[in-house]
């Protein structure tokens, strides 16, 4: 009889593992040490693949199409650990610049001599969108919430482009070249500084390690958005009235913000989650901590804005706002570390957002007669089943809130 629950135990297990349609290399023994010298890393919760999966079944017919979609996110999603995927940054970066609304290169613009190159260069350019431009935008969806106020520079400022692409087409139209080239000029960097150009480039540099490349970027950035390029803007702004008018003065709201004070590059990141216990009532409360920062669940759950200041935790490039943050969430009681989460799973740019789930399933104890020691023995062994499934824990809790 034993025998016969110990096998339905681990046959309701085995029908319990989660199964993707995404091709990946699983290693969930050994979970990689982080180490922020090194280009950093992004995971997802394995889960939030599904909504891409069904993005896909409903927007792509079988056939070439849905082939090619379903490789572009086999190609960018890759690594499972734990419960959480890899995002393969640098392939994102490369499918971001392949597809979607594309800049017109500042050489060609730079070089053209009356309004019937300057429209030609836009229908090449401006005017043409891919078909998987969209799948890889709903792909940056699943982690805008890692990339903070890198995303937040990339959505103000390709929605500024759609928004205002009709507007300033007719308005080139109907002006000097002069004032046209300038116009386009203005639309074409705001293209420029969201997914296909400095977006990208800031992505590549960063988890290729090139740390100081970075730096140098983004300064350069900033440098020229709140000064020549705001100047310009303000320039055609003075010339022109109306919806233009309008629209152009959200142009420089969106150069304030990225130059305002604070600095979006240093604000907080927003962590937020729950206790999961397998067990009722197992550890009612906990001390959550973070770079510095804590607070107190409540009820089980709990959010803490967590300082960036690179100086109260590991970031890169070292020392600096800019980039990349580990954000590694330690549960406490009386002092005593109950669980972290896994620092390759924790990491987030300023302004970013991190949620994570604690599976406890018992309170460490320093007696040690016999009971709690073995008690020990089984909560080590249910932390191992958990970590090999983690799926297993969810559906026992759905289980219990529904009062199977």
């Amino acid at each position: 009889m034993k025998k016969a629950i110990v096998a339905c135990f681990f046959a309701i297990i085995m029908m319990l593992v989660p199964v993707t349609a995404v091709s990946q290399t699983t290693d969930i023994k050994n979970i990689p040490p982080v180490n922020l010298e090194d280009a950093p890393e992004i995971y997802i919760p394995l889960e939030e693949l599904d909504e891409l999966n069904n993005f896909i079944n409903a927007n792509y017919e079988e056939g070439e199409d849905k082939d090619t979609a379903e490789e572009i996110r086999d190609s960018i999603f890759t690594t499972l650990v734990d419960d959480h995927i890899k995002v393969d940054m640098i392939e994102l970066e490369t499918k971001v610049r392949e597809y979607g609304f594309q800049p017109i290169p500042v050489n060609l613009l730079n070089n053209v001599q009356n309004k019937e190159e300057l429209n030609q260069l836009i229908r090449d350019y401006w005017l043409l969108e891919d078909l998987f431009g969209i799948l890889v935008d709903k792909i940056i969806q699943l982690i805008k919430d890692r990339l903070g106020w890198v995303y937040e520079l990339f959505d103000r400022s390709i929605t500024l482009f759609i928004d205002g692409l009709d507007l300033v087409l007719v308005f080139i139209e109907d002006v000097g070249f002069l004032l046209a080239f300038s116009a386009a000029t203005i639309f074409n960097y705001i293209l420029l500084t969201s997914k296909q150009g400095v977006f990208s480039d800031l992505l590549a540099n960063l988890f290729q390690g090139n740390g100081a490349e970075f730096i140098d970027q983004f300064l350069a950035l900033t440098g020229y958005l709140a000064g020549e390029f705001k100047a310009l803007v303000q320039s055609v702004k003075n010339q022109v009235t109306g919806p233009l008018k309008t629209y152009l003065q959200q142009i420089i709201d969106f150069l304030n913000w990225l130059s305002g004070n604070p600095k979006p590059w240093a604000a907080p990141v927003y962590i937020y989650g729950s206790l999961v216990n397998l067990f009722p009532i197992i550890i009612p409360s906990g001390t959550i901590s973070c770079r510095g920062d804590e607070t107190t669940t409540n009820n089980g759950m709990f959010a803490l804005n967590v300082d960036t200041d690179p100086e109260s935790g590991e970031s890169y490039p070292t020392g600096m706002y800019y980039g990349i943050h580990d954000c590694t969430i330690t549960l406490s009681k009386n002092g005593e570390v109950i669980k972290e989460s896994f620092p390759i799973l924790s990491h987030a740019f300023s302004g970013g957002k991190i949620k994570w789930t604690f599976i406890v399933f018992m309170s460490r104890s320093k007696v040690t007669s016999i009971k709690p020691i073995l008690l020990e023995k089984f909560n080590n062994f249910l932390s191992l089943i958990q970590f090999i499934y983690p799926n297993l824990v969810r559906q026992i809790n759905r289980i219990r809130a529904l009062g199977i």
